[in-house]
């Protein structure tokens, strides 16, 4: 069964990120996981049919203690389509690297390119007919 865990998990291991202490923490990936699954819906609502959900699923960290009204535990089933899952974890590793970008001059950045090249590759694959 797939999980928002295992997609952050994933997301980590794009970004090299595998050994605590963590460069970005839970409560960061899940706030950019929530913000992807907002850009599937714009992009792509049909991902979202037979969901029955007139909100955009989002996702809380367990250990955050109670979770907000509608929110979903990392750890319970993910909620769409998983043909979203891939778009969803390049979105997440592209987005949590443009925060390393602000260091460097972009130019010159590799990992500029990358995060870009992340991104650009999350909404090519959500409006083509190959996702």
């Amino acid at each position: 069964m797939l999980t928002a865990a295992n997609a952050l998990t994933q997301a980590r291991h794009i970004l090299q990120d595998r050994a605590e202490p963590y460069r970005y923490t839970e409560p960061e990936l899940i706030l950019i996981l929530n913000t992807a699954l907002t850009e599937v819906k714009r992009l792509r609502p049909d991902a979202f049919a037979g969901s029955f959900q007139a909100a955009t699923p989002f996702f809380h960290d367990p250990a955050d203690g109670s979770p907000p009204p509608g929110a979903i535990p990392t750890t319970d089933p993910w909620p769409i389509d998983q043909m979203f899952v891939a778009p969803v974890i390049e979105y997440i590793a592209g987005y949590a690297e443009l925060r390393d970008d602000e260091f460097v001059d972009g130019a010159a950045n590799s990992s500029s390119g990358r995060s870009a090249a992340l991104l650009q590759r999350f909404v090519a694959r959500l409006v083509s007919n190959k996702v």
